[in-house]
């Protein structure tokens, strides 16, 4: 195989795009943090109800209950802070990986018959084709998981032809490690 050589075109948002495609751009659409708001603002609810319950007509059980949901709701908020803040702090590390990407004049990614090299502007990294771990190809990114570095390369970044012929050499190297969502090549 000849060397490849593939220009890749950085667009934050591309990027954003693909690290927030499940929602975890948000903590109202990210689905773990959804749920545990649901359900806290079910366990308020609930609590005010046998609170009032319990206050009005001083039964045992809706006091007991009352105690419970309050001990639930405790657990859920601090469940809910907990993921917040792994959330906030993802955010973070990418959107300091995205300045980071951002300050580098060019990008390319270079394959050979050994390895896959990614240029950032003079920041270079190098990896052999057995040293990565997985690659997953998707219809709008690739991403390879290797032993220095994880690389997200969105369709986006480079021609149609540069991208399939990306997903070709990764799916020739890596043929039977690999995770393939990608639609039929015509």
């Amino acid at each position: 195989m000849e060397e490849l050589k593939i220009q890749l075109h950085f667009n934050p948002a591309d990027l954003k795009e693909i690290y927030y495609s499940d929602g975890s751009g948000s903590i109202f659409r990210f689905p773990d943090t959804r749920d545990n708001i649901v359900k806290a603002f079910v366990l308020i609810v609930i609590s005010i109800l046998l609170y009032n319950r319990a206050m009005k007509y001083s039964e045992i059980w809706a006091i007991f209950l009352l105690v419970i949901a309050v001990l639930l709701l405790a657990a859920v908020a601090f469940r809910l802070i907990m993921q917040i803040r792994n959330l906030f702090a993802r955010k973070r590390i990418i959107d300091l990986h995205l300045k980071r990407l951002s300050k580098a004049e060019s990008h390319w990614v270079i394959l050979s018959d050994f390895t896959i090299e990614v240029r950032e502007g003079n920041k270079s990294t190098m990896e052999k084709w057995g040293n990565l771990k997985r690659a997953v190809i998707k219809p709008f990114y690739i991403t390879i998981e290797g032993k220095a570095e994880n690389y997200v390369f969105p369709s986006k970044a480079m021609s149609p032809d540069e991208f399939n012929a990306l997903a070709n050499v990764i799916r020739s190297r890596l043929n039977s490690d690999i995770s393939n969502d990608s639609p039929s090549q015509a």
